[in-house]
């Protein structure tokens, strides 16, 4: 997966437990942010409410999360460390962020929340992905380069085999 980023795409990755399965791996860095708690406390682990950021990919979106359900339960919290925080849960903790890499050269997504434990209210996930898609199809600083060149048109985005991936 690290070579797959740094050829210039894209990566979504949600799971309750990523963070904590893998926050001492090489692959976790490259999603801009650091793990905080497994969730585990009353603090940090429920979830009812998910929070979009203003100026970022979930600017203005709000969603309702199955509290105290299975998805609910033990949720990763986590912090930005070079990436945004995008989705914060009701205690102001972060819950989701996306990272363009440290030179703009790969888009990552890390998303404590389950995306179908979304519950849609006035916002819909069809929206959110849409919203993702955008983000991981947009053109890195690697692309960018070779569209200078003539390489490739600078208008296409690449989706490459399996951009979601649950674990």
């Amino acid at each position: 997966m690290i070579n797959f980023l740094e050829s210039g795409n894209g990566l979504y990755i949600e799971g309750v437990d990523f963070g904590s399965d893998n926050s001492s791996t090489a692959l976790y860095s490259y999603f801009g942010c650091n793990f905080i708690s497994n969730g585990a406390t009353s603090f940090y682990g429920n979830v009812s409410t998910a929070f979009g950021q203003p100026n970022t990919i979930a600017d203005g979106i709000v969603f309702n999360y199955l509290y105290q359900q299975g998805p609910d339960h033990y949720v990763d919290a986590i912090e930005a460390n070079g990436g945004t925080i995008f989705f914060l849960c009701q205690n102001d903790t972060g819950r989701a962020v996306s990272y363009s890499g440290p030179t703009n050269n790969y888009r990552a997504i890390h998303s404590t929340l389950i995306f179908g434990a979304l519950q849609e209210t006035l916002n819909t996930r069809n929206e959110l992905m849409a919203n993702y898609i955008r983000y991981l199809t947009e053109l890195t600083s690697i692309e960018n380069e070779t569209a200078q060149a003539g390489l490739i048109h600078p208008n296409i985005s690449r989706i490459s085999p399996n951009p979601f991936l649950t674990l």
